[in-house]
């Protein structure tokens, strides 16, 4: 999911219009100083998304510590069912050992199976 801030800090009026989950998702991206929680890059517009660390369809809520920003590509990593995608993605963004380690934690989160690579 891509969450546009631009109409929550073009002008101050529309900080009336913020919601709980607009709050919680603005906080959770400045939690994260605007970077991807696995790899610490910057998270531009258009290539972040918002996870939910226990997925909403197995009860998780729109607050703020179940809340993670990622790369797109990151994000395709946690919830995808094939192994040649995961390593294409891998690949493609040249990932640490470290980095793999954290994706396959959120799998886990997800309820999803670690790849081994």
């Amino acid at each position: 999911m891509i969450f546009n801030f631009d109409k929550y800090f073009s002008n101050k009026s529309s900080c009336k219009e913020l919601n709980d989950n607009d709050c919680c998702r603005i906080a959770a991206y400045f939690t994260q100083n605007g970077c991807c929680y696995v790899t610490g890059r910057v998270l531009k517009e258009r290539d972040r998304e918002l996870h939910h660390r226990l997925p909403k369809s197995l009860g998780g809520k729109d607050v703020p510590e179940n809340l993670i920003y990622l790369l797109s590509a990151i994000h395709k990593m946690v919830h995808t069912d094939s192994l040649e995608d995961f390593k294409n993605y891998m690949n493609e963004l040249s990932l640490s050992t470290f980095e793999i380690f954290k994706i396959n934690q959120l799998r886990i989160e997800a309820h999803k199976s670690i790849f081994i690579v």
